[in-house]
């Protein structure tokens, strides 16, 4: 999702503030920050955007590979774990390492 700020005139003579998307080739509003009379009040409202677009691009899902883990007859469910290959790489360089002097699961 590529979001950016858009800054339009609108009726008033004031400048628009918006967040906007780009979806199937027409610019869509996703949020209207305000309007700005002022070139001040201009600077606050896009700095407020940039900050909720860094915000909202933080939480965005990724549309990742699913690797054939997702049964697509009752939506979309997961039926395995990626982190899982993690947590075994991470197994095997621990008993190489010799770590497991503890020998408790909650160390590893």
């Amino acid at each position: 999702m590529g979001l950016r700020l858009r800054k339009a005139l609108s009726a008033c003579v004031a400048t628009a503030v918006q967040i906007v998307t780009k979806r199937h080739g027409k610019l869509t509003v996703v949020e209207y920050l305000g309007s700005a009379y002022t070139l001040a009040h201009l600077a606050s409202l896009e700095v407020a955007g940039r900050a909720k677009i860094i915000e909202t691009i933080g939480h965005v899902s990724l549309d990742l590979e699913t690797g054939g883990n997702v049964s697509m007859t009752s939506g979309r469910r997961v039926k395995g774990s990626a982190s899982r290959l993690f947590i075994e790489t991470i197994r095997i360089a621990y008993d190489r390492l010799s770590i497991d002097v503890v020998d408790d699961e909650a160390f590893f």
